[in-house]
């Protein structure tokens, strides 16, 4: 069974420094039947826990208000790397790396990269612990691999949904990117921020695919959509309030 490791030592800890008595968990949608365990942990520590059932999008999107008005002494959020100054309320960010082999997915990967000298090397934060492992893999396939660090992320190689200025950096230096994690929404990013052919080695299901196909369907969406917004007369502009966004 797929683990992730939620450092509950460091939230203990960091409920003990804080004194902290009520305690807001945050998550994204895939960690969400782990809250119980986690909820529990902390309940052990004499503090309450509170399980956000809200949808949470990222490292900006922090539940600020809701602690506030929950009277939390602590937001615990999952899933992310720091990326918001700290707020009213005290914030811990748990990145809960993935316990999971990506040496099948790698070497599903390789064939598709066949053509590609220089390779991009990016993942998502759940996997970022994995990518010495994996730029080992592709060296000894003969590649030489890149891995960007614009100084904007927590971690060099890593991506996120609103940031690709770790993949952008090394665009001109590559002539492919491999992105090691599940699904293809960072993979797009990629592809889209860098126009350079863009592979996925997912480790949940061992196996890579190029995303290269759908990219290029998307741009064209997007290009459909803008032409139909040259013809409004009215245009309606949406604000998020959210502090991140």
């Amino acid at each position: 069974m797929l683990g992730f490791d939620f450092e509950l030592e460091r939230i203990k800890s960091e409920i003990r420094r804080l004194g902290a008595k009520r305690v807001l968990l945050q998550m994204p949608q895939g960690l969400k039947p782990e809250a119980t365990g986690i909820a529990q942990a902390i309940e052990a520590e004499g503090a309450v826990a509170i399980v956000s059932s809200d949808p949470c999008y990222g490292a900006c999107d922090i539940a600020a208000a809701d602690a506030e008005a929950l009277g939390a002494d602590l937001v615990v959020h999952f899933g992310h790397s720091k990326m918001l100054s700290e707020g009213k309320i005290p914030e811990l960010y748990v990145e809960a790396h993935a316990d999971v082999s990506i040496d099948t997915a790698i070497q599903q990967a390789l064939p598709l990269l066949d053509c590609f000298n220089s390779v991009g090397l990016s993942t998502s934060v759940q996997h970022i612990h994995l990518l010495e492992r994996a730029k080992h893999l592709l060296t000894l396939a003969g590649k030489t691999v890149h891995v960007g660090d614009a100084k904007q992320l927590e971690h060099a190689g890593q991506v996120i949904g609103c940031n690709y200025s770790n993949a952008t950096a090394i665009a001109e230096e590559v002539d492919a990117f491999l992105f090691v994690g599940g699904g293809m929404f960072h993979a797009l990013g990629i592809a889209l921020g860098t126009s350079k052919p863009t592979v996925v080695a997912d480790p949940y299901d061992n196996r890579a695919y190029s995303i290269n196909d759908q990219a290029q369907k998307l741009l064209k969406q997007r290009f459909a959509s803008i032409q139909e917004a040259q013809d409004a007369k009215t245009v309606g502009i949406l604000v998020g309030v959210k502090p991140g966004q």
